[in-house]
């Protein structure tokens, strides 16, 4: 066996595999880089095996969740901003109460 006739025999297998692969219309995950019968294309141009496609299904809904909590968060912060801004104008309020009585007491 001389080296010429492995690299034909790779060659003619890869070849073959290539043909293979064309003829049961296999696709390679854009994620995992398998090539297999279970990668789909999720969109047009997306092409994802069954576990990559599960695992960006996951992740969304993680990412999902997590803009939801955040979403609570500044809610809360809203409201307590609105809180803080209602106390210091009931407090400037009564500052301007305290200055009129000092000032109507002084003019009196």
């Amino acid at each position: 066996m001389s080296f010429n006739n492995i690299d034909e025999d790779i060659i003619s297998i890869l070849n073959e595999l290539i043909e293979e692969i064309d003829n049961n219309n296999l696709n390679q995950c854009n994620d995992c880089l398998i090539i297999d019968l279970s990668v789909k294309c999720e969109n047009n141009s997306l092409y994802l095996c069954n576990n990559c496609s599960l695992k960006r299904h996951d992740d969304s809904e993680k990412v999902l969740k997590d803009l939801e909590n955040l979403a609570h968060e500044v809610e809360q912060r809203l409201q307590s901003i609105e809180n803080t801004e209602r106390e210091l104008d009931q407090w400037r309020d009564q500052q301007l109460q305290k200055n009129r009585d000092f000032w109507d007491g002084k003019l009196f």
